[in-house]
């Protein structure tokens, strides 16, 4: 692979694990990390070789100061994060510039956007959903939850659109007993109060009210080629309604994230009917590239709680399985032929918290080596699990300054 400069804008709190695994795929010096935030102390800038300016706008003037900033900066691969359905419309014109983006086409990604959104159109072609209902008046609440009640449900309430599972709650009857004080912060919320918050408010944003999964859970991260044909001619944007492309046979690796057992555990280990259901999923949709797919159990059922069109902040972990995936990643985008084995399970991670010294953003070289599971991992990932063919494409071309 030729040298590359790779730029990500402000993005999730895992990115500077997944920028360590990138480095470790391309080999040394044959990758120039840019990275922006709103926020200097965002970790991801720590592992980048250069911070510049995150670009203020929005919509479609966020996409032109994109676009500035990559001819600015001479960037041959922009992986989004903010803004990133705005830069998925629009994709043909950065590769119209030379600018390579990674993520999901616009027509599959909008789907995601919003719970109910993605509940439906998943329902709709006959996928395992959580039984819900979008509200956003106190009644269409309480009617839901005597509805879901009825059934039998446990019900808990999330936002329609959220980040990370905030908002997210289960209504209890017994959540204002005595001893809930003596306990750690819970998400479980009393009905009563419940009723006090929505009760005065009116209206709302669109909550989603739906039943409680409590069987096993998990984070599946998922790779995938993208469809072909599904980028828009240069200069030009998806027509208006467009679908998303069904792309049979484009999973290339599937690593289920079990988040059972204690806290600070992760049991990555293969689940062929969970695995099943997120490879259906991403190649119903034509998603591409890096996704995350979460599961849980209904009973015996695996039922899907959501799908990210992006890698998730614990994508890193999948590592540990001897897969790099998001250098495999990188590698499909710049049309690098890959091999692609089978992950190494079952393996159990241990989560755990570190603090570094923050280096002054003008000065970020040189970079501290990596750690923990990136570092581990590394010495893995030069087996059959997942290589890059590397194509003699002659002298790196130099880089910008």
């Amino acid at each position: 692979m030729s040298a590359a400069r790779l730029w990500f804008n402000q993005t999730w709190r895992g990115t500077y694990q997944l920028i360590g695994l990138l480095r470790d795929g391309a080999g040394p010096g044959r990758l120039t990390v840019l990275g922006s935030h709103q926020i200097p102390s965002t970790p991801f800038l720590q592992a980048c070789d250069a911070v510049i300016d995150e670009p203020p706008g929005e919509g479609d003037e966020f996409v032109e100061q994109a676009l500035a900033a990559c001819r600015r900066h001479g960037i041959d691969v922009f992986v989004p994060g903010r803004n990133m359905l705005d830069v998925a419309a629009r994709v043909g014109e950065f590769e119209a510039a030379g600018v390579r983006v990674m993520c999901s086409p616009a027509a599959s990604a909008r789907i995601f956007t919003t719970k109910s959104g993605q509940y439906a159109a998943m329902a709709a072609r006959g996928l395992p959903v959580p039984h819900t209902r979008t509200v956003t008046t106190f009644a269409e609440f309480e009617a839901a939850c005597d509805e879901l009640s009825a059934a039998g449900c446990t019900v808990c309430v999330k936002p329609d659109v959220d980040h990370g599972g905030q908002g997210f709650r289960i209504i209890d009857g017994d959540a204002e007993r005595l001893t809930a004080l003596f306990e750690p912060p819970s998400v479980r919320v009393s009905p009563a109060t419940m009723e006090r918050i929505l009760g005065r408010a009116g209206s709302f944003p669109a909550l989603v009210v739906g039943e409680f999964l409590d069987g096993p859970e998990f984070s599946v991260d998922v790779l995938s080629r993208p469809a072909a044909g599904t980028s828009p001619a240069p200069g030009t944007s998806p027509a208006p309604g467009a679908g998303p492309v069904a792309m049979p046979g484009s999973v290339l690796a599937a690593v289920p994230r079990g988040k059972d057992g204690l806290p600070w555990t992760r049991n990555l280990r293969a689940d062929a009917a969970v695995t099943e259901l997120a490879t259906r999923v991403v190649e119903e949709f034509g998603l591409a590239y890096l996704n995350n797919v979460q599961v849980r159990y209904r009973g015996a059922t695996p039922v899907l709680l959501e799908v990210n069109t992006r890698a998730a902040s614990g994508t890193y972990q999948s590592a540990a399985a001897g897969l790099n995936l998001p250098w495999l990643a990188l590698a499909l985008l710049l049309g690098e032929p890959v091999e692609v084995g089978s992950p190494d399970l079952p393996q159990t991670l241990i989560a755990y918290n570190e603090a570094m010294v923050m280096r002054p953003l003008d000065r970020l070289s040189p970079r501290p080596r990596g750690h923990g599971v990136a570092r581990d991992a590394a010495r893995r990932l030069g087996s059959a699990a997942g290589r890059v063919h590397r194509r003699s494409t002659g002298p790196d071309r130099a880089q910008p300054a």
